[in-house]
């Protein structure tokens, strides 16, 4: 049985550029996260849209960025995002990418509904054309309906036995109280949580 390190470091909410946003994460996910697990909570300064690392987009009227993680086309202004960094050592992690997935879902589902927002996976897969390119306009099995729309996205990509989780959320919510109740939910579930000033 592995041995669970669970520390969990917390970089809080704050704002970038696409671009900004997307090196960001990398460059964490490649350094300060290559032996540790964490969560990063943020937000967009302006209008904006990011893509999925092999998706092919053509010309862009709006400031964008590719993701180092997959998925559809994303608009980006008022919506909470969130990558979770998570290592092998991590109860977050599992060799299989959609249990990895479903983690962290659980933990965003019961941050939402402890605010209000009773969220939950959608009972019914669309696989139309349209939304192979808009995120947004599709929901897997591992996403967050609420009222039949989709409201959490996610997409993962893995390297050797490390996670990097990139989602965002459409709803009203502040990104203090999300971050504060996400706080409460690991703690609860036994994460050490580490809150990081700039690195």
């Amino acid at each position: 049985m592995r041995e669970l390190d669970k520390k969990l470091f917390l970089i809080p909410y704050s704002k970038g550029t696409a671009k900004f946003n997307m090196d960001r994460d990398i460059e964490l996910f490649n350094r300060f996260f290559k032996e540790k697990s964490g969560l990063r909570i943020y937000g967009w300064t302006e209008r904006c849209m990011t893509y999925g690392r092999n998706q092919k987009v053509s010309e862009i009227e709006v400031p964008s960025a590719r993701r180092p993680t997959g998925g559809g086309m994303v608009f980006h202004f008022n919506d909470i995002s969130f990558s979770f960094f998570i290592n092998s050592t991590s109860p977050l992690w599992h060799p299989s990418v959609h249990l990895t997935y479903l983690e962290v879902s659980e933990l965003i589902k019961e941050s939402l509904r402890r605010e209000g927002f009773f969220v939950d996976y959608p009972p019914k897969i669309d696989n139309n054309d349209r939304g192979r390119e808009m995120c947004f306009e599709r929901a897997e099995p591992h996403e967050l309906v609420l009222n039949g729309k989709k409201v959490m996205g996610c997409a993962l990509l893995k390297e050797k036995n490390r996670f990097l989780a990139q989602g965002t959320i459409f709803l009203e919510i502040s990104p203090q109280e999300f971050q504060k109740v996400m706080i409460d939910v690991l703690k609860e579930k036994g994460f050490e949580i580490h809150i990081m000033g700039l690195i």
